[in-house]
């Protein structure tokens, strides 16, 4: 099963694209931090990860630079 990574912090968005990627037969997973989920990112293979550009105390750039150190890797 495809998995799904949606990291935002709008509740109401996380929700509304969770429930369509469900409704697709992806396996989806949310959070309004990427750090919140900085170990399921190091353990799980995500096939697509959503993410909004600037959160409240962090940006996307730090995610990408988290998973380049980390020689992460897309399914």
């Amino acid at each position: 099963m495809n998995k799904i990574l949606i990291i935002d912090d709008d509740h109401g968005y996380r929700d509304v694209v969770s429930i369509a990627a469900r409704k697709k037969n992806w396996e989806a997973y949310t959070s309004p931090t990427w750090r919140n989920v900085q170990h399921q990112i190091a353990e799980k293979k995500f096939s697509l990860i959503i993410a909004d550009y600037r959160l409240r105390n962090e940006t996307i750039i730090e995610l990408l630079d988290y998973m380049k150190r980390e020689k992460f890797s897309f399914q």
